[in-house]
């Protein structure tokens, strides 16, 4: 879920569908990230054993690496909204630049401002 610290992401909304947060790209800590999945989706666990994420996986918490996870989740959300408008921004003068340069080019999708 790059999505998360660009835009506003509704996890609730998202579906049943489980997904995952990585912020290796955001110059978070290398191989952490956080599984989400609504409580009454049954998943497997690949590994057995200690019964880590309710009973999903197993093995030692990087104490370490979690906090530096939250620490960019906290980072990302807290600038989220100025983010949000550099994209928006950007995306506004692509499309722009592009209907400029290609008069004849129809945008697909909204355009939103």
């Amino acid at each position: 879920m790059q999505a998360v610290g660009h835009i506003d992401v509704d996890f609730a909304a998202s579906g049943p569908r489980p997904a995952e947060l990585h912020f290796t790209q955001a110059w978070g800590p290398y191989g952490i990230g956080a599984p989400l999945a609504r409580r009454e989706l049954q998943l497997a666990p690949v590994l057995h054993g200690g019964g880590q994420e309710r009973e999903v996986r197993s093995g030692t918490l990087d104490v370490a690496a979690i906090a530096g996870f939250a620490a960019v989740f906290e980072v990302a959300t807290r600038n989220r909204g100025r983010e949000e408008q550099r994209i928006r921004d950007l995306r506004k003068d692509l499309v722009s630049s592009v209907l400029e340069a290609v008069p004849w080019a129809v945008p697909y999708g909204p355009i939103r401002g």
